[in-house]
């Protein structure tokens, strides 16, 4: 399921599209650890769980990638997958 930013209780979250419930992995934690100071730091994850999940295609076109309206401008940056894994299991 996609992702996106919001904030909530005054943090900035990593949330599901469809629910707008923060994200949680496989062991119910949630995924941004609580979430973040700043809303680049929970765009760049935001950014690298979509672009992992559906690839390129949403980040060129706004879509899933940032949520509504996020280009690629938003934040990121190219981050190999196994990166990307390691981060989220430090995140937990």
């Amino acid at each position: 399921m996609p992702v996106q930013h919001a904030v909530v209780g005054g943090r900035h979250r990593v949330v599901e599209n469809e629910t707008g419930q923060p994200a949680v992995g496989e062991d119910g934690a949630p995924i941004d650890g609580g979430g973040f100071d700043t809303p680049e730091e929970a765009l760049a994850i935001v950014m690298q769980i979509n672009k992992a999940v559906y690839g390129d295609e949403g980040a060129s076109a706004g879509g899933p990638a940032g949520g509504p309206g996020m280009g690629p401008a938003a934040g990121g940056g190219d981050v190999p997958p196994e990166a990307l894994a390691s981060m989220l299991q430090q995140m937990r």
